[in-house]
């Protein structure tokens, strides 16, 4: 069984493939490829406030600290 970091690992590369493949067919409308730049954008937010908090919650623990990291 997966752990829910290796389950969510796996549904963002499955939902990016499936994104690029939509994008890429040859087949999308411009309206459609505007779409998915805007669903991009959107999941960049919300990565980087993802990461951001990540970060900052390691620092407070010191997870940096104790690998060494002194800045």
């Amino acid at each position: 069984m997966d752990s829910p970091v290796a389950a969510a690992h796996r549904l963002l590369v499955e939902a990016a493939d499936a994104l690029a493949a939509a994008a890429e067919s040859g087949t999308a409308t411009d309206a459609e490829l505007l779409s998915a730049l805007t669903i991009c954008e959107g999941l960049t937010r919300r990565l980087d406030r993802f990461t951001l908090a990540t970060i900052a919650t390691l620092q407070r623990r010191g997870a940096f600290a104790e690998r060494g990291y002194t800045s």
